[in-house]
C-alpha cells in the first residue's frame, strides 16, 4: 500500500500527501491532483502510460531543470529524479529504499525491495489496445501470461490452419475450373489411343518401304546418268584418226630432220678439210721462230733468205676475211643441228602423248560398248507417283500425330483435374478439422473468460455504485460495459463521469484485490460519487483506493466515515 507520494516541480507543483486505505485528494483545478497521480506512476514505473518514455519526453512534466517523485510503498522508499544539463541533455537517478541506483536497473531493485514486479492498469492504454490484447489482459486476472498466450494461439493457430486449407481448397478448386476450361478447348477426337497408334504404325511401315523403293530408284537414276555419260563418250573414230594422223606427221617430220642432220654434217666435214686448225697453228709458229731469228740476223744474207721463207710460210695461211666467213658458217651449222635435236625430242613427246591418249580413247570406246550392255539391265528409277504417294502418308501421319497429342494432352488435363479434386478434397477435410479446432479452442477461451468474468465481476462489485460488470465475447469483438437494472450499456456509450467510475471499477478487477486504484472523479456527480465512495468504503480490506475531487474552496462537503482527506 502506498502511504505517502511526494512531488518536487513536477508541473511546476511541490507536494507532499499522505495516503491511508481509503483517501480522498480534493481541490480546485490546477493545485496538483493530477500531479499527484503522474508522479507516483514516475515513481514506481519511471514513466506515464501512455506517453514516451524517453527522458527528454519525461522532463517535460517539469516546470524547470530538475524534477523529483517519492513513494512510500509498505514502509520502502522509492524515487526518482530527472536532471536537465546546460547542454539539454537530460540524466535520470533513482533511490530504492536508501540505495542509489542507476536508472536501466531500477526497476530490478524494486521490484526486489517490493518482492515482486509493480503492476499498473492504464485503462486509457487497455482501452486503445487491440480484441486479442484485451482478451490477454483480462485472462491474467485467473492465469499466468503463459497459460493466456496458450488459450489465445490456440484459436488463432487454429484459424490460420483453417484459412490455409480454406485457400488450398479455393485454389484447387480454381485449378479444377481453370482445367475444365482446357478440357472444353481441346478438340474431340474419335477413336482410341490404341487405335490411333496401330494406324500411325502401318503409315509408318508404309513410309518406309516406300522410301527404300525410292532410295533405290534414285540409285538406278544416278547409275543410268552415270552409264549415258559413259555411251555418249564411246564414239571416238574421229579423235582416233586425228591422232594417228598427227603421229604420222610427226614421224614424217622427225625422218626429215635426221636426213637435214646427215647433210649439215657432211658439209661440216668438208669445211673443216679445208684448213685444219692444226696446221695453221704450227704455219703460224713457224713463223713467228722465223721472225724471232730474223732479229738475231739483223742483217745479211740469211736475213734475207728467212724473210722469203717467212712471206712463203704466210701465203700458205688463209685470209682473216676468208676465215671469219667459214667460223660463221661453222656456227650456223652447229645451231641448226642443236635446233633439229630439239624439234625431234618434242615429236617423240607428241608421239608418245598421243600414244597414250590412243589407248585412253580405245578404252573409253571400250567402256561405252560395255555402259551400253548394262544400260538395258539398270532397274526402274524415281516416278511422281512414288512422290505424291510418300506426300500421301507425310500428310496422314501428321494428322495422326496431332490427334495422338490431342488425346496425350486430354488425358494429362484429366489427371490433373483427378489430382486437383483430390487435393482439394484433403483440403476441405483439413478444413472441417482446423474449423473444429476452432470450435474446440473458441470453447476452451469461453470457459476460461466464463471463470475470469465471475472473478472480474466481484471484484468491480467493490467499487461500482449499482449493477454488475458486463463482458461479452462474440461476432462483434469483445465487449465490456456496465450492467443496470434498466439497461446494459457498453463502456464506450458511458458518460465522462460513468467512465471514470467504472474504469477504476474495472481496473480494481483486472489489478487484483491489494492493488492502489487512482480514481479521477473531478466529471463525477455528487451522487454518482457518494454512492461509489459508499460502495468502496462497505468492501473492508479490498485494496488501497485514491480519489481525486474537484472542489472549489468555499464548497460545502463532509468527509465520509472511513476516509482520510488531503486538502490542496
Amino acid at each position: 500500500m502506498l502511504t505517502e507520494i511526494k512531488i518536487d516541480g513536477v508541473r511546476g507543483k511541490t507536494i507532499q500527501a499522505p495516503l491511508t486505505q481509503r483517501t480522498l485528494i480534493v481541490g480546485p483545478n490546477g493545485t496538483g491532483k493530477t500531479s499527484l497521480r503522474i508522479g507516483a506512476q514516475l515513481a514506481i514505473l519511471g514513466y506515464v502510460p501512455g506517453e514516451s518514455k524517453e527522458a527528454a519526453a519525461i522532463m517535460e512534466n517539469a516546470a524547470g531543470n530538475s524534477m523529483g517523485v517519492e513513494v512510500t510503498v509498505n514502509g520502502k522508499a522509492i524515487g526518482r529524479r530527472w536532471t536537465r544539463s546546460p547542454k539539454g541533455t537530460v540524466s535520470c537517478e533513482a533511490n530504492v529504499d536508501g540505495h542509489k541506483a542507476p536508472a536501466k536497473s531500477a526497476d530490478g531493485m524494486i521490484a526486489v525491495a517490493l518482492g515482486s514486479k509493480p503492476v499498473l492498469v492504464d485503462m486509457t492504454t487497455f482501452w486503445k489496445a487491440s480484441d486479442r490484447l484485451r482478451r490477454h489482459m483480462l485472462l491474467q486476472a485467473s492465469m499466468d501470461a503463459k497459460e493466456a498466450d496458450a488459450i489465445l494461439d490456440a484459436e488463432s493457430k487454429a484459424r490460420e490452419t483453417a484459412n490455409a486449407c480454406r485457400q488450398r481448397r479455393e485454389r484447387s478448386a480454381g485449378v479444377v475450373a481453370q482445367l475444365a476450361a482446357r478440357m472444353t478447348a481441346l478438340p474431340a477426337i474419335a477413336g482410341g489411343a490404341q487405335q490411333l497408334a496401330a494406324e500411325l504404325d502401318t503409315v509408318d511401315k508404309a513410309m518406309v518401304e516406300l522410301r527404300d523403293r525410292m532410295s533405290k530408284g534414285e540409285q538406278n537414276d544416278q547409275e543410268r546418268i552415270r552409264l549415258r555419260a559413259l555411251v555418249a563418250r564411246r564414239d571416238v573414230g574421229t579423235k582416233l584418226d586425228d591422232i594417228k594422223a598427227e603421229q604420222a606427221k610427226a614421224a614424217e617430220t622427225i625422218q626429215s630432220n635426221e636426213t637435214e642432220k646427215v647433210e649439215i654434217k657432211e658439209k661440216y666435214d668438208v669445211l673443216i678439210s679445208v684448213m685444219p686448225a692444226a696446221m695453221e697453228k704450227v704455219v703460224r709458229e713457224a713463223s713467228e721462230r722465223i721472225s724471232e731469228l730474223m732479229v738475231l740476223a739483223e742483217t745479211g744474207p740469211l736475213a734475207a733468205e728467212l724473210a722469203e721463207v717467212r712471206d712463203a710460210l704466210e701465203s700458205v695461211v688463209m685470209p682473216a676475211d676468208k676465215r671469219l666467213e667459214l667460223e660463221g658458217r661453222k656456227n650456223t651449222m652447229r645451231q641448226r643441228l642443236v635446233s633439229l635435236n630439239e624439234s625431234t625430242d618434242h615429236l617423240r613427246t607428241v608421239i608418245q602423248t598421243a600414244a597414250r591418249r590412243l589407248g585412253e580413247l580405245q578404252q573409253q570406246s571400250r567402256e561405252g560398248e560395255s555402259a551400253e550392255r548394262l544400260l538395258a539391265k539398270v532397274g526402274p528409277g524415281v516416278v511422281d507417283e512414288d512422290r505424291r504417294a510418300l506426300a500421301g502418308l507425310e500428310e496422314q501421319r501428321k494428322a495422326l500425330a496431332v490427334k495422338l497429342e490431342g488425346i496425350a494432352q486430354r488425358a494429362t488435363v484429366e489427371a490433373e483435374v483427378e489430382r486437383s479434386k483430390v487435393a482439394a478434397d484433403e483440403a476441405m477435410a483439413d478444413e472441417e478439422k482446423a474449423k473444429a479446432a476452432v470450435a474446440v479452442a473458441i470453447e476452451a477461451q469461453r470457459e476460461a473468460f466464463q471463470g475470469v468474468i465471475g472473478l472480474l465481476t466481484t471484484a468491480a462489485a467493490t467499487i461500482l455504485p449499482d449493477g454488475r460488470l458486463a463482458i461479452e465475447d462474440g461476432e462483434n469483438g469483445l465487449r465490456i460495459g456496465w450492467a443496470r437494472e434498466t439497461a446494459k450499456v457498453w463502456r464506450d456509450t458511458l458518460s465522462g463521469s460513468e467512465q471514470a467510475i467504472f474504469d477504476a471499477a474495472f481496473a480494481r478487477a483486472m489489478a487484483g484485490p491489494d492493488a492502489t486504484v487512482f480514481i479521477e472523479a473531478g466529471e463525477v456527480q455528487d451522487s454518482t460519487l457518494a454512492a461509489t465512495l459508499s460502495s468502496i468504503s462497505k468492501a473492508s480490506g479490498q485494496g488501497q483506493v485514491v480519489v481525486c475531487r474537484w472542489m472549489e474552496p468555499d464548497h460545502v462537503w463532509v468527509k465520509p466515515d472511513g476516509w482520510s482527506a488531503v486538502l490542496l
